[in-house]
């Protein structure tokens, strides 16, 4: 009955490093694109579009879910300009940048920085909601 039980244990055992074995391959072909991306985005002279600040937002996420926080930050501010300085940034890419950057910043024990960011993520948010209101009385008033 122990050595029953010791080979389900050990089988159990297999399966789950398996899958981990699954996911972290996964994981690592997720990274290899990502930076296949970034080297596009050099090679497509792509580099001060939204869509380079996008893919920069992206990666530097990922990153960060892994620990990789210092890398992180490197692409969340190769992202910031592009996406402050751009007329086509939609305020949700804007508040999303200012969030995960201060999730980084605080994951590196820059609390003053993250805090900073939580409050102009905050304000962007707060002008998307004075601008929807605006919209929907435009939208409701009578013609």
């Amino acid at each position: 009955a122990a050595l029953t039980l010791l080979v389900a244990a050990l089988t159990l055992l297999v399966a789950a490093l398996t899958l981990l074995i699954a996911a972290l391959t996964g994981v690592i072909a997720a990274l290899a694109g990502l930076v296949t991306a970034l080297a596009l985005l050099e090679r497509l002279d792509f580099g001060n579009t939204i869509s380079a600040g996008t893919t920069c937002v992206n990666v530097a996420t990922m990153l960060n879910a892994f620990g990789e926080n210092e890398r992180a930050m490197s692409l969340f501010e190769r992202a910031l300009p592009i996406y402050e300085t751009s007329a086509a940034t939609r305020p949700e890419l804007l508040g999303g940048l200012y969030n995960n950057m201060a999730l980084a910043c605080a994951a590196l024990n820059r609390f003053d920085e993250a805090d900073a960011l939580f409050g102009k993520r905050t304000s962007v948010k707060s002008n998307r909601a004075g601008f929807r209101c605006a919209q929907m009385a435009r939208w409701s008033a009578p013609r």
